[in-house]
């Protein structure tokens, strides 16, 4: 994968960390799932089209 667009990226990272931290997540796991979002996010066009959804972002993370 390679960077597309970055448009959004600082965005989706503090808004699914913020989100992460309300839930059950640690805080590691919360910066792990945040940086995954992220990293996913710019692989595409949009900033708003482009942000994955969480099966996206498991996928991700097992295939690391």
């Amino acid at each position: 994968m390679s960077e597309v667009d970055t448009v959004g990226a600082s965005d989706c990272f503090c808004g699914v960390f913020a989100a992460a931290l309300t839930g059950d997540l640690s805080e590691g796991d919360a910066l792990r799932w945040a940086a995954a979002r992220a990293a996913l996010l710019v692989t595409c066009r949009g900033a708003q089209t482009s942000v994955p959804a969480a099966e996206e972002i498991e996928a991700f993370l097992s295939m690391r």
